[in-house]
């Protein structure tokens, strides 16, 4: 008998550009469901079997239910289509929901940070309190389906601004060092909508495949790469594997295009909305069983850095639902390489210098969302994620040198803090997470209990913003090769 090992766990994710929706390429049969059809179920009836065939993958339901399976290969023809043991269906679909031919093997990243990863939730059962003239329970239902997952993460030099991303905001902007040598200097010839997969240029000179050009300015800066499909013209299509879904953001005609080389560096700071989620997938390979969450929104985020360990990100995340596999349909992912920062590559600034006296022996950053995700009359799926009040707060412990902090704390005084790691493997991989304006609480000065070296502790809150700005909310800077922070594609 076979026992599934934590050796052989791979934990992978793709982005997802509405909620709950796990992204996948729709070709082929499209049709709709003739009956209803409840968990469990060894087949669907359909509209039309026009297009379907053994071994393909269908996308069954909505966007609230949706989940995919495999039609067994058995089938033939007809409107009647067994499915794959492998792939039962999880949930209950009503007639006329979509089935839709579907690939969902594209653009999924495999972590090779995550240290632990413990699935929350379940489905509970719920009991009826019904009098039957007896003391023992009079029945029992199945309840909803909760979804979400615990995750311990090591803070690294590729994935770092992934995860800050999706605690804080649903956009970022970028920037770059202008190509020494005969750049591309041009403007766009025409506007270029969030979505496109092209853009116009006034002037094609010294473009190439594989070059990256920086859009706009400023916070309107986004950072593409050209795919390897262009060889001539003013019309240059992005990088299919870097830029999946287009462009990130729009862009006016005659905004200024310029080549960059790497290192990029992205800038994320607390946005009034959140990304859409990331869908998760939990894969055992010796057993091969599979648990996919869809609409996983971090609830909260936590750097914890002591310098017995490496630095790591503790994560909540609340999913709207679920689906578990016995097979892999979801194809080969990119592998992304995890080289951990540590300790000793932080650098420690109070109000922009250096902390040279007073130095932490242990840091914890954290980032709340107060994600709300409840359900919903009709459905056992949760309704919407939606992220409620943002905080930013932290604690630390140091080595009492002066009364730099406790003059700090009786006064009152707005402090900036910020925590830089520098890979130094090379001059590429940098990580800032910068709280501008943060102000201590608790205890301003510390006791003694012994004869020992003295060691105080301090909390602090960091001040909250409205959304639209990054001077008074946390910012985090991410430096790397990447032309994006989602797509590890360098």
């Amino acid at each position: 008998m076979a026992q599934a090992s934590g050796s052989s766990a791979e934990i992978w994710y793709k982005i997802e550009q509405s909620n709950g929706v796990t992204p996948s390429e729709d070709s082929g049969a499209s049709t709709t469901l003739a009956s209803a059809v409840n968990p469990g179920a060894t087949s669907i009836s359909v509209a039309s079997g026009t297009g379907i065939a053994a071994g393909e993958i269908l996308r069954v339901g909505n966007s609230q239910n949706m989940e995919f399976v495999k039609v067994d290969s058995s089938y033939v023809s007809g409107t009647t289509v067994p499915l794959d043991t492998n792939t039962k269906l999880n949930y209950r679909h009503e007639s006329g929901e979509d089935v839709k031919e579907t690939d969902p093997t594209g653009n999924w990243f495999k972590l090779g940070n995550v240290r632990t990863f413990t699935p929350s939730g379940g489905r509970e059962l719920q009991r009826s309190q019904a009098l039957s003239g007896s003391r023992v329970l009079s029945n029992f239902r199945e309840g909803n389906y909760d979804a979400g997952a615990d995750m311990t993460v090591e803070l690294d030099i590729e994935t770092a601004g992934l995860f800050y991303l999706h605690a804080l905001n649903n956009d970022y902007y970028s920037a770059g060092t202008t190509q020494p040598s005969s750049p591309v200097n041009t403007t766009l010839n025409a506007a270029a909508a969030k979505g496109d997969t092209s853009i116009v240029v006034t002037d094609a000179t010294n473009v190439a495949d594989n070059k990256f050009l920086l859009i706009g300015t400023g916070t309107d800066a986004e950072i593409i790469k050209i795919d390897p499909s262009w060889t001539s013209g003013t019309t240059i299509p992005l990088h299919t594997e870097a830029h999946p879904y287009g462009l990130r953001k729009s862009h006016s005609n005659g905004a200024a295009v310029v080549e960059k080389i790497k290192p990029f560096t992205h800038t994320i700071y607390r946005g009034s909305t959140i990304p859409e989620g990331i869908s998760i997938l939990l894969r055992f390979t010796d057993i091969e069983s599979l648990m996919l969450i869809r609409g996983n929104k971090i609830s909260n985020l936590t750097l914890n850095v002591d310098p017995s360990d490496l630095p790591q990100l503790n994560m909540t995340v609340v999913g709207k639902a679920f689906q578990i596999l016995s097979e892999n349909i979801f194809g080969t992912p990119t592998a992304i390489s995890n080289t951990p920062y540590v300790h000793w590559e932080a650098d420690v600034q109070v109000d922009g210098s250096p902390l040279t006296t007073n130095q932490f022996e242990n840091l914890s950053l954290v980032i709340e969302n107060t994600i709300q995700a409840n359900f919903v009359v009709g459905s056992p799926i949760k309704g919407a994620i939606t992220p409620g009040e943002g905080s930013v707060s932290g604690s630390f412990t140091y080595q009492f040198g002066s009364q730099q902090f406790s003059e700090k704390t009786v006064a009152g005084t707005e402090t900036q803090l910020d925590f830089i790691w520098t890979y130094i493997g090379d001059d590429n991989h940098q990580v800032t997470m910068s709280v501008p304006k943060a102000k201590f609480e608790g205890n301003p000065h510390p006791g003694v209990g012994s004869k020992d070296p003295i060691t105080d502790e301090k909390s602090f809150l960091g001040r909250l913003d409205t959304g639209s700005s990054p001077e008074t909310d946390i910012t985090v800077t991410v430096k790397n090769n990447q032309p994006t922070v989602e797509f590890m594609v360098e």
